[in-house]
């Protein structure tokens, strides 16, 4: 998060209000309540910081793929 919260804070907003509900292979699935959060998160400069970071911690590469999911409670 502090790599993330470096280079964009309100993007970091996002990734806090978001949860990864599911990894299939080399794609992590997050869901966010709102369409607005769930495309922040598609957002090529983004997504692109995602992985990257993603890539750095598990040595490996992840496509993110974001979901609206409107029950979803953040804790």
């Amino acid at each position: 998060m502090e790599e993330i919260k470096k280079n964009n804070p309100s993007f970091c907003f996002v990734l806090k209000v978001s949860k990864p509900i599911e990894l299939n292979g080399n794609v992590l699935k997050i869901a966010s309540s709102h369409e607005f959060h769930a495309k922040k998160l598609q957002d090529v400069k983004n997504n692109g910081t995602i992985a990257r970071v993603l890539q750095e911690i598990f040595n490996c590469a992840l496509l993110v793929e974001s979901i609206v999911d409107s029950s979803m409670v953040v804790d």
